[in-house]
């Protein structure tokens, strides 16, 4: 007997250093490979952040008596890549410019070619922001007598988090950083602590100037980055948008329709039916506002607001949301948002250019988180197997959008769950773009 979601409706919610002559290396200095002629923290950070080929490993070790483990980042000019089990990641470069490398079963793929928020391809990638290294260090709080520091530099203890896989966040658990080099030189020797929430972080180096991926290696010498298929590449296009609209349909059968979300810029709506009623929704909405007057009130922020007889009733007794951003990640959870359009490479054709199956498990964690599945599954042990991407009629007025997530409880067969996305660019709702229009200004 298949075991299915609980139908819970409920409408989303909103959620430098002065005399730095003296301290300059010297190409002598850093020459040899192994870096035994390096015995300074000021040399070591230095020639570490100048450096295009190193390797570092990681050792994680908690006082909690969780088992330990390690994992390795290898930095080269053509590819950097961490082998931490589980979550793996990597960037390679290509004559067209940078792409992220995905590990899956079979080995590696080639993300689609990245851009800057200029629009421009990586032509380097040591540096390049897309991930953390020694070159996000700054030299300011060493010099060349230092041997072992505690560093209180705030820039260096935040690229030490990004360095050891953290967040910024984790800045209010941090405990302390330190790191330490002798006389035996930068691998013997050499390596730097993150401590947060007891938890250990210590990080050695493991190879300067001859690392190296053998698999890798093979891979990035014929890969080139990924094409997206036509029909998923305009799906992405409509999403990004941000205008359209969902079809509820009700979990229990994958049938009935509970009502209508639309999706827009500036405000979302959920205009329910008497059998989402039944189900416990109620239709109302949110509107992102950016420092308008409303009633000789300037408002800023997300509000509630629902639809009545008269037109649009706006609650501003408080602000539901800080940010007026209605779209952004983490606000309303508008599926323009989805880790599936950043990672197309990983979606496989299923029988021709309008189906497609994607099984990465990231993408199908935040699918569920998107679309609130996450608890409706955990409640009834359930995970999830597989999305699958219909699309229709895509380049004409009635394209649409249908992801289909598959999940399955132990010993039991697959079930789905069901959202058709349709009226792409055309979901606005005239009563509240005429009250957007007339009543605030």
């Amino acid at each position: 007997m298949k075991k299915k979601i609980v139908s819970l409706l409920v409408l989303i919610p909103l959620l430098s250093m002065t005399g730095c002559g003296e301290n300059t290396v010297s190409s002598e200095r850093t020459s040899a490979k192994d870096g035994s002629d390096i015995h300074d923290l000021y040399s070591a950070f230095t020639a570490l952040a100048k450096a295009k080929n190193y390797q570092v490993n990681i050792e994680v070790s908690s006082e909690s008596g969780s088992a330990p483990y390690s994992y390795n980042v290898t930095y080269t000019d053509r590819y950097v890549y961490c082998d931490k089990s589980g979550a793996e990641w990597g960037y390679a470069l290509s004559s067209q410019g940078a792409y992220r490398v995905d590990t899956v079963s079979t080995g590696f793929v080639a993300s689609e070619l990245l851009f800057d928020e200029t629009g421009t391809s990586y032509s380097d990638l040591i540096g390049s922001g897309l991930f953390a290294s020694f070159a996000d260090f700054v030299s300011d709080g060493f010099t060349n007598s230092d041997q072992n520091l505690v560093i209180k530099n705030k820039k260096n203890q935040l690229a030490a988090l990004k360095f050891v896989g953290l967040s910024t966040s984790d800045f209010f658990d941090l405990t302390s950083v330190e790191a330490s080099i002798g006389s035996k030189g930068l691998l013997s020797s050499f390596y730097l602590d993150v401590t947060v929430a007891k938890v250990l972080r210590h990080v050695t180096v493991s190879a300067f100037g001859d690392a190296k991926l053998a698999a890798l290696d093979s891979f990035v010498a014929s890969a080139a980055p990924f094409e997206a298929p036509v029909n998923l590449a305009m799906a992405r296009v409509l999403f990004k948008a941000k205008n359209y609209s969902r079809s509820v349909i009700d979990y229990s059968d994958n049938l009935t329709n509970d009502g209508t979300e639309h999706f827009l810029p500036d405000y979302y709506y959920g205009d329910y039916n008497a059998n989402g009623a039944k189900q416990g929704a109620a239709s109302a909405g949110w509107m992102g506002i950016n420092h308008k007057k409303y009633k000789g009130e300037d408002l800023y922020g997300t509000y509630l607001f629902s639809l009545t007889s008269s037109g649009v009733s706006l609650n501003t007794t408080g602000v539901y949301n800080a940010s007026p951003d209605i779209s952004s990640k983490g606000n309303v959870n508008y599926p323009s948002n989805l880790v599936l359009w950043e990672r197309l490479e990983l979606a496989n054709q299923n029988g021709d250019e309008n189906h497609y199956q994607d099984n990465d498990y990231a993408t199908l964690v935040d699918f569920c988180s998107n679309y609130q599945l996450t608890a409706s599954l955990s409640a009834i042990n359930a995970s999830p197997t597989r999305l699958v991407i219909q699309m229709a009629n895509m380049g004409a007025k009635n394209q649409t959008v249908t992801f289909k997530l598959y999940y399955q409880v132990s010993g039991s067969d697959e079930n789905y769950v069901i959202f058709p996305m349709f009226d792409f660019g055309r979901s606005n709702l005239g009563v509240v773009d005429g009250f957007i229009r007339t009543s605030l200004s």
